[in-house]
């Protein structure tokens, strides 16, 4: 039987988000790293991402594809209810103090139904997959890279990031204005603004009613409405056209159950260049990270013809 046995070495280049790993090899002398993935938001979005994963690796029997522990846990609270609710700068870090003693020492007024910091919950999982021995860690939803950071102090083992991966992918696209379809959370947070500020990109959003629009559609998916439901593409047809009228070079799917939807009507939305999915992206970089080979995809237009940068 083969050992496994993995260890990363964390250096300053791993802080500023450059990850350095040495992994110890397999008995038999195969290297095989350990991809440990923070799921559950949603857990529809997290199936779908291992899905993805499948789908970009290039296999030909089972032991060619990616290795994945995921912790699918729907009880991490709801990111953007909590970036929306309450606004403080130490807001993305774990909390020290019940919810309701931090309100009350900001001077914040109390919360008709209060939201638990994500982070702790987040941050908690990355231990649980760390000491499983995972190598390397991904988490499929956007608006939960807020807490990167606290992930990041938490652990020892690099966290890839979805959010600069999608933004260097479009920027190798040449796109300068890229229209962001996202949760109200990912928006408030202005986390592909700070993606896109060093490679002189704008990202723009939709307005308030095809905002609206785009969260019921996000909370439908949640709620269980079947992803191949025409209402449903026709809700995010309509979104991918409005930032497309507002002059975008190319739209983002920058919330995961709008990946699930669009997954779901695939050729529609990705043969003529201008969608690109943050989840293929994300799912795209964990094959090349754990060394796997990778299969060009036709449901992903954008990443098969143009190389996904290193950046992490």
């Amino acid at each position: 039987m083969s050992t496994f046995c993995l260890q990363s070495q964390t250096t300053g280049a791993h802080r500023a988000g450059k990850p350095l790993m040495t992994p110890i090899l397999f008995s038999d002398g195969h290297s095989r790293p350990l991809v440990g993935i923070l799921g559950g938001m949603g857990p529809r979005a997290s199936a779908y991402f291992t899905e993805l994963i499948v789908d970009l690796t290039k296999a030909e029997r089972d032991c060619d594809h990616v290795r994945v522990l995921m912790l699918n846990d729907g009880t991490i609270p709801d990111r953007s209810s909590y970036l929306c609710q309450f606004d403080s700068p130490s807001r993305t870090q774990p909390s020290r103090f019940p919810r309701s003693a931090i309100n009350s020492k900001e001077g914040l007024p109390p919360l008709p139904a209060p939201v638990a910091n994500p982070a702790d919950t987040l941050t908690a999982l990355a231990h649980q997959l760390e000491a499983n021995g995972c190598s390397f860690l991904a988490m499929p939803c956007n608006t939960a890279h807020a807490f990167e950071e606290a992930i990041r102090d938490a652990v020892s083992i690099p966290l890839l990031s979805m959010i600069a991966e999608t933004a260097w992918h479009c920027s190798r696209l040449g796109w300068q204005r890229v229209g962001v379809l996202c949760t109200q959370g990912t928006k408030t947070e202005r986390l592909y603004d700070r993606a896109f500020g060093p490679l002189h990109a704008t990202a723009i959003y939709p307005d308030t009613s095809v905002q609206r629009g785009l969260d019921h559609l996000i909370a439908q998916v949640k709620q269980g409405v079947p992803p191949e439901s025409p209402t449903l593409h026709a809700t995010l047809h309509q979104a991918v056209a409005s930032l497309i009228s507002q002059g975008c070079d190319g739209v983002i799917l920058g919330c995961t159950e709008l990946s699930v939807v669009a997954g779901r009507a695939r050729v529609q939305f990705f043969t003529d260049g201008t969608v690109v999915d943050a989840l293929a992206c994300l799912a795209r970089r964990v094959v090349i990270a754990s060394g796997a080979p990778q299969r060009d995809s036709l449901y992903f237009t954008p990443i098969q013809r143009s190389p996904l940068c290193a950046a992490s």
